[in-house]
């Protein structure tokens, strides 16, 4: 198979769907050190892996730009250091590759596994796709009618890390988590709902984004992260006996200061005390 984004010949490399600087953050946050996905029973080791890049691409192209997110963005906001940023055409550049890999993982196999996607959802996916392809290559300016947004979910939320496409009824968006950091793109919504999507998260180069007071307006695609979350918390009581004793023994060793004073532990206190007082526990 050649490259899907400058289609040169094979071999192409196992590249991660999200960038695994997210990953590293992760396993260094959490108190165990280990991941879990879907299955609670089954440590993994790191995101998704997909062949979609030749090894020019995957390295020259997109290294670069994850780099200088992780160290300008990322890294900085979960430490506590940075609570304001400059947009760089960098950085949009690398949300757009999160958005591309993302859009042509599912339009190789068009499924989520609960459900096929309709053709008006995969017309859109393929717009959507091909647009930012002329623009990772070079060949066109950022396409404005892909908007990319960024949400920081500081001490309120966490997430485990992912990248794919959701949607529901007459939408359809990219979503990727990075630990904190979420990038969303709305690919197709209805032209009433545009709005919805406020102009204080919004990617562009030489605006300045502000990690605090940002909220979801879109009330779809905040109920798909919702549910998202209550579905992979759920998981954790189907978790064995034998996986329960194995996050024991990683617990004795845990400095659990540095974790409450982390912002990834602030997120699990207060995610708990949400669902306490939801759940009248």
């Amino acid at each position: 198979m050649q490259c899907l984004l400058c289609g040169g010949p094979p071999p192409l490399v196992e590249g991660h769907l999200i960038p695994d600087f997210a990953v590293r953050r992760l396993k260094k946050d959490g108190p165990s050190g280990f991941l879990r996905g879907e299955n609670p029973n089954r440590r993994i080791q790191g995101s998704v892996k997909e062949p979609l890049l030749c090894a020019d691409c995957d390295n020259r192209r997109f290294s670069d730009a994850e780099t200088s997110f992780a160290n300008r963005i990322f890294h900085p906001f979960l430490d506590d250091r940075a609570n304001e940023f400059d947009c760089t055409e960098t950085d949009r550049y690398f949300v757009a590759s999160l958005a591309w890999r993302a859009t042509v993982s599912r339009l190789r196999t068009r499924t989520t596994g609960d459900f096929d996607y309709l053709p008006d959802e995969v017309a859109a996916m393929k717009e959507a796709a091909g647009r930012l392809r002329l623009y990772l290559l070079g060949a066109q300016q950022y396409p404005e009618e892909v908007e990319q947004h960024i949400f920081f979910c500081g001490p309120d939320g966490h997430g485990q890390f992912l990248g794919l496409i959701i949607g529901r009824h007459d939408r359809l968006y990219t979503l990727a988590i990075l630990s904190g950091v979420v990038i969303a793109s709305p690919l197709r919504i209805p032209a009433d709902s545009l709005g919805d999507w406020r102009y204080d998260t919004l990617l562009i180069p030489g605006e300045r984004i502000h990690a605090g007071g940002q909220t979801i307006a879109d009330r779809i695609f905040g109920g798909i992260l919702a549910a998202r979350a209550d579905a992979l918390y759920k998981l954790r009581d189907q978790m064995s006996e034998r996986q329960r004793a194995k996050l024991r023994d990683a617990f004795r060793a845990v400095d659990w200061v540095r974790v409450a004073a982390s912002r990834q532990g602030r997120a699990l206190i207060r995610d708990h005390l949400n669902r306490e007082a939801r759940d009248g526990g």
